[in-house]
Formats: structure tokens, sequence, C-alpha cells
């Protein structure tokens, strides 16, 4: 085999985060044909081997929850949600002795692959995993040993390069999850290089996937710092003293709450009108993954709450999630649709930017007046009187256009 070293290493990212030159690995002296159209040729000494062969495999189960003597011991227990790292040396939930003693779940010994076969996941995601401690596993997973003459760590590395082909093979079970049924899989042929070229492979692909994941976190720590800076900003911005302290935002804005639209007049037509609704609404952004629309022959009657491009929109249930404030603007590709009840519709008027107004509300001072006025309690809601009651504060020499034309009494001054 071709040493596979640093030197022959394919594409990485050098200290400035920049594309460092192209290095081709060091090629076979002979390649053959793979019989496997996406796959093309391979190194000609390589083998076909089908899964089943050069493994066995192993099912799981749940205990009793009823029984208190199964649960909270020290045993990892895997699940598909545990499923998010390569490594699996523990779990979210953990099983006694007794569990294995007296279930049927096993005690499984590492290095072992652990795939998930059953659950919605499937559905985009073939999760994989190798074990670095003993653990048991529940019954939405099947666990891989590997009989000699096999790399548990280059195994599962394999399984995750061909996750494709096991698309293929995933079903839709009679209550409408995803499978992936055990007889299908178990006969799929991989190709198998010698042991020892799949410990160097394994061994380089933990070396770079680690340079990898270090680059990532670096970049998702300044990601985080820049988002820190940026908040800083604008709430520094907009929050100066000004001329007009205690003015209320309502006298700058026109404020529309949405419509009720009944359920029952829900349409799936993609050539219908969309309906804007709170889960559309992600920080910064409209997302309409999840959209339902009305008949766009009956939507003329209710032009008043057509959204425009500029217009600012903002969910009032759940109004901060973990991401921010859930404040987003209506682009153009957002045209045309008409705002549901519990989403805001915001025009700044009477001097206020729209650009300005969208910047108070992603604020960290417009977070701090809402979250102790928040009503509600499973779900977190701020009504349109508490949005308009939000105090501003203007740079220094703003005169609200208002301001020229009408006098105020104190009472308005007040308001």
């Amino acid at each position: 085999m071709p040493p596979v070293t640093r030197d022959t290493a394919i594409p990485a990212e050098d200290r400035f985060g920049q594309l460092a030159p192209k290095r081709r690995f060091q090629p076979y002296p002979e390649y053959r044909d793979s019989g496997i159209a996406w796959l093309g040729k391979v190194p000609g000494h390589w083998s076909h081997r089908k899964l089943g062969y050069i493994t066995t495999m192993q099912g799981g189960g749940t205990p009793s929850k009823d029984n208190l003597a199964y649960w909270n011991g020290s045993i990892p227990w895997v699940s598909p949600k545990d499923m998010k790292r390569r490594i699996i040396e523990d779990s979210a939930d953990h099983v006694t002795d007794e569990a294995v003693r007296e279930t049927t779940i096993r005690l499984i010994d590492a290095p072992a692959v652990l795939i998930v076969v059953r659950g919605m996941i499937l559905a985009h995601t073939f999760p994989v995993g190798l074990t670095a401690a003993p653990v048991t596993i529940n019954q939405d997973m099947k666990a891989i040993s590997v009989r000699d003459g096999t790399s548990a760590d280059f195994l599962a590395y394999l399984l995750q390069g061909i996750a494709p082909a096991f698309f293929a093979l995933v079903e839709e079970s009679g209550h409408g999850t995803k499978c992936l049924r055990t007889d299908l899989w178990k006969g799929s042929e991989l190709l198998i290089p010698p042991i020892d070229e799949q410990q160097a492979i394994a061994a380089f692909l933990d070396r770079e996937t680690a340079r990898i994941d270090e680059l990532i976190a670096k970049k998702q720590r300044l990601i985080e710092l820049l988002a820190e800076k940026r908040t800083a900003l604008i709430s520094h911005a907009v929050s100066g003293r000004g001329s007009e302290p205690h003015v209320r935002l309502k006298h700058f804005i026109d404020l529309l709450p949405g419509f009720a639209f009944p359920s029952s007049g829900f349409s799936q037509e993609s050539s219908d009108i969309r309906l804007l609704r709170g889960v559309n609404i992600a920080p910064g952004s409209v997302v309409w993954d999840d959209a339902v629309r009305w008949p766009s022959h009956v939507a003329t009657e209710y032009l008043a709450y057509a959204l425009a491009p500029g217009d600012v929109v903002l969910g009032m249930d759940r109004p901060w999630i973990g991401t921010g404030i859930r404040v987003a603007e209506i682009t153009k590709d957002d045209a045309p649709s008409l705002l549901l009840q519990r989403v805001a519709r915001l025009r700044a008027r009477d001097g206020l930017l729209q650009s300005y107004l969208k910047l108070l509300l992603n604020s960290a001072h417009f977070l701090a007046y809402f979250e102790p006025i928040l009503t509600g309690v499973s779900v977190p809601h701020i009504s349109p009187e508490q949005i308009g009651g939000f105090p501003l504060a203007f740079p220094p020499g703003f005169v609200p256009v208002s301001r020229l034309h009408r006098p105020r009494s104190g009472a308005q001054r007040r308001a």
C-alpha cells in the first residue's frame, strides 16, 4: 500500500484559514473495476466481502421503565439521541447490572460499531458511532462487532463513507417511521483492504478529521465572539441618551397584528398564497420549510394583511429563542404572503427609519424590556400593546416629523 502520510493529504486549511495547495494521494500500483457504479475503480488487491460475513450483529431493548432497579446505574444505554458524535463512550441514560442480568439487553464490548436502524433520523442521516467503552443499546440500534481481519475503526469510517448506499435500503414501516431492514444491509458487499491498510487508513482519518474538527471549533468560537460584538454594537448604538429619552415605540410605527385565518381553510396548493406564522420567523430571516397557504381566489379579501418587502415582522409567541429575538425583514422572495395571528408587522413612520427599527428590535435593550413582562407559562407571549410601549432613545439632534407639525401636551409627553 502506498504510504498515507501528512505529505499526501488532500486539501486542508492552513493556519490562516485559507485552502492549502492541493496534494494528491500516491496511486496504487493496480486498479480494477469495483462492479459498483457509484464507486468506480478500486485498488486491485482489495477484496469483496459481505458485511454479514466479516461481522457479528446484536440488537438492543428497553428495560421496563416501571422497575426503578433497572435505571440510573453506571452502564451506558445508547439510543439514537446519543449518536451525535463519532466516539461513543457514554450516554444520556444509564442502566444497572441488574437490568443486564434480568432483561434482554446485553453488554456490548468495545470496540463496536453502532448504527441506527429505526427512526425518522434515517430520512436524512445515517448515524454511525464507534464505542470506546462497554455499552448497552435500545431497540432502534444495532451493534456491529468485527471478526478477525477487520478493523472496527476502519469499518466505522467505511459505513460513514458509503452512507448514500444505505439510504437506498431505508423503508417506511407501517406506522410511518423509517427503518433499515437487517436482512438487506447484512448482505451489502463492501470492498475491504488488508488489515494493515485498514489500520493505516483509519489512523490517517483519525488524525486529519481531528485537525478539521479543531478548525471548525475555532471558527465556531469566532462566530460566537462576532455575534456578541454585533449585539453589543447594536445595543450601544440604539441606547444612547438623546433629546427624546422617554418616547414610546408606538408613536413611530404602524403595528398590525395578524389575522386569525381559520385552519379549516388552509390550502396545500403551491400556487396559493403563503401565510406567515410564528413558526416561520427565525432570528434574522423568514423560513418557509413548514408553510401553510390560503386560496388565491379569496386572498384579495385580506389585502390589509399583505406583506411587502421591507416589512419587519416579529413572532409574538416565544419572541426569544436560543439564537436570538425572532425578528426578520420580509424580502422579495417572501412575497406575496399574508400575516397570520400571533405575528406582528411593523412599519416605521414619523422620521424613524425602517432599518433603525429593525436594529431596535434586535437590541439587548428590547430583550431586557420584554423578558420581565412576557405573559403565558407554557408559551411566553408579548402583546402588540407591550411592543408599542417600548421606550426609545434617539441619537442627539433627532426631531420626529410628528413633533414639527403638532404641539404636545404634558399628558402626551408622559404617554
